[in-house]
């Protein structure tokens, strides 16, 4: 290394040799960088790379590969690093790139590069990640969900290197705070053979106690150990603590201003700092200071805090205004909440919207939580619980009734019947109750545009009026389309 120097652009750097010449062992390395430890309150090569001790070279796993200070600077829009001296040997790079993501040759001696794929950026003192090595099983990626009781991981493995591998095992750890795995083990799972190029997908179910479990996928020791490993934060028993529950996505006349509200199902505050809001295309932070939703509240993020407010008057709920606005199409679109950690907390598609600022709304009552509906009424219920109304796309007709004799004298046991409907589309919807003679005594729904999630009948009349004990008829018609009748039995 006596007789080599460094070129940066048009700057030549004298590597140092101080205590003689600079001699790198055979298919050994020297990385030479601007800062070996901290200076001016960063930290330096060893601090990033080393074990941080203010020391290079004593641990011999992490420090087995000789460093040296030079003064240079290496632009990030393009340039190129030229060792000059016997031979001659230059990379060049034409963009910055990733940040904090190096610049590497696929192969020694080749001229294409790449940026580094390795998990930590980069691969100081060891095989370049985009070089082929014989086994080489990678974890490209590592998605957990909650699928109903249930937590979801699924495991991406792809083979980068040159041969099949046999007999790997991939296997999941709970870890700390501070990453360490102890005994923790999850599950380990024994991998079918992967060719080269080919990859595996690895999906298992687990019961995980805590909401946010932190944990990490492992592989089996292979040729570069670098990529075997990924930390991800699983959600668990409770998940999640916020979803979306109501959504404006098309506001008309004096409403200018699309809006989403959140709704905390937890019954303890929960902070919004790291929390996102974005549609099918990206996302954005919905806060930038520290605001929590009360438990068991609710917050609205407003595309317009103040026009927002010229409408609803009479809001007093937490009301945010995200910068960025990720803009709803009327045609149809996905709204999402993005936790701290990156999952997907809350997720909702749409194909539609509505005229007169009626809002998709989420159930919030009863047998009809989790279903999503138009709102009862003109301009939605913000800050408040739903009143929905389903839109009807079923193929036909059904129509239940629990119970199908009922007993209202007020003791609380069997007081009305439950109706539920699902309706193929129809221009209209009537729901009415009629008596043996052929006489409407009740009507619940007169050809109305949709149908609520469910409806009650307590046997009174239209008047309030209690019928005497039989048997009523109750007709449910999707206008032009379909009926129904069923029979109620009022008992004593």
């Amino acid at each position: 290394m006596a007789f080599y120097q460094m070129q940066v652009g048009a700057d030549i750097v004298t590597l140092p040799d101080t205590a003689g010449p600079i001699i790198i062992p055979p298919r050994a390395y020297l990385v030479v960088c601007r800062n070996l430890y901290t200076a001016g309150g960063s930290p330096g090569f060893e601090a990033v790379w080393g074990n941080n001790t203010g020391v290079w070279g004593d641990d011999s796993l992490l420090e087995n590969y000789m460093v040296v200070e030079a003064a240079f600077v290496l632009p990030n829009s393009g340039g190129s690093v030229a060792l000059t001296g016997l031979s001659q040997s230059i990379l060049s790079w034409t963009s910055a790139g990733g940040d904090g993501i190096s610049w590497e040759r696929v192969v020694p001696g080749g001229d294409a590069i790449g940026q580094s794929r390795d998990p930590a950026g980069a691969t100081p003192g060891q095989v370049n990640s985009l070089t082929p090595v014989a086994r080489d099983l990678a974890l490209d990626t590592v998605q957990a969900g909650r699928t109903g009781d249930s937590t979801t991981i699924a495991v991406t493995i792809v083979n980068r290197g040159l041969d099949r591998v046999n007999g790997a095992e991939l296997s999941l750890w709970f870890v700390d705070m501070l990453g360490n795995t102890g005994d923790s083990l999850l599950a380990s799972v024994d991998l079918p053979p992967i060719d080269s190029g080919f990859s595996s997908l690895v999906v298992r179910q687990y019961a995980l106690p805590a909401m946010y479990t932190p944990m990490e996928a492992r592989l089996s020791d292979d040729d570069r150990p670098g990529n075997n490993r990924l930390a991800f934060v699983a959600p668990g028993d409770g998940y999640p603590p916020l979803i979306v529950n109501e959504f404006l996505p098309n506001p008309q006349g004096l409403l200018t201003s699309e809006w989403v509200e959140i709704r905390n199902l937890q019954d303890t505050a929960v902070r919004l700092s790291g929390w996102r809001v974005g549609d099918a295309l990206g996302d954005v932070p919905l806060v930038t200071t520290e605001v929590s939703v009360p438990a068991g509240g609710y917050a609205v993020a407003a595309q317009d805090s103040a026009a927002f407010r010229r409408f609803y008057w009479w809001f007093e709920g937490l009301l945010l205004e995200p910068a960025g606005w990720p803009v709803l199409n009327n045609t149809g679109d996905i709204v999402r909440l993005l936790d701290p950690y990156g999952l997907e907390a809350s997720r909702v598609a749409y194909e539609e919207t509505f005229t007169d600022n009626i809002t998709w709304s989420r159930g919030e009552a009863g047998t009809i939580e989790g279903v999503w509906g138009r709102s009862d009424t003109a301009g939605g219920t913000p800050g408040r619980p739903n009143r929905i109304r389903l839109v009807q796309r079923a193929e036909g007709l059904v129509v239940t009734v629990t119970p199908e004799i009922i007993a209202p004298d007020g003791d609380g046991r069997n007081d009305e019947a439950v109706i539920r409907v699902t309706a193929p589309p129809a221009e209209s919807y009537t729901i009415r109750v009629y008596d043996r003679t052929g006489r409407v005594i009740r009507t619940l729904e007169e050809k109305a545009p949709d149908l609520a999630a469910e409806y009650r009948w307590d046997g009174r009349t239209d008047s309030g009026r209690r019928v005497p004990i039989g048997i009523y008829i109750l007709y449910v018609e999707a206008e032009g389309v379909e009926s129904r009748k069923l029979t109620v039995v009022v008992a004593r």
